[in-house]
C-alpha cells in the first residue's frame, strides 16, 4: 500500500469517521431503504456491506502493523 494511504489509516480522525460511517450504514432506516424492494436484494446489500466493513478493517490492521514495524525498525537503528 502507498505511504499516503497508510498515513491516512493511522490517523485517529479516520478511525472515528469510519466508525460513524459504519454506524450510519447499519442503521435500520438506512437498511430499510434496501429491504423495501424485496427481501433478496436487501440480504445481498447487507452481505455486500459486511464484506466492505471486513475489507476496511483489514486495511486498518495493515496500516497499524505497517506503522508499528516502521517504528520498531527505527528503534533498532537507534540502539545500534
Amino acid at each position: 500500500m502507498s505511504r499516503r494511504l497508510l498515513k491516512l489509516l493511522n490517523e485517529r480522525e479516520a478511525h472515528i469517521l469510519l466508525f460513524v460511517l459504519g454506524c450510519i450504514l447499519v442503521n435500520w432506516p438506512f437498511l430499510d431503504v434496501f429491504m423495501g424492494k424485496d427481501l433478496f436484494s436487501g440480504f445481498v446489500n447487507v452481505f455486500l456491506l459486511w464484506i466492505i466493513i471486513v475489507l476496511v478493517l483489514f486495511l486498518l490492521s495493515r496500516g497499524c502493523n505497517g506503522s508499528s514495524n516502521h517504528e520498531n525498525e527505527q528503534r533498532q537503528k537507534e540502539r545500534s
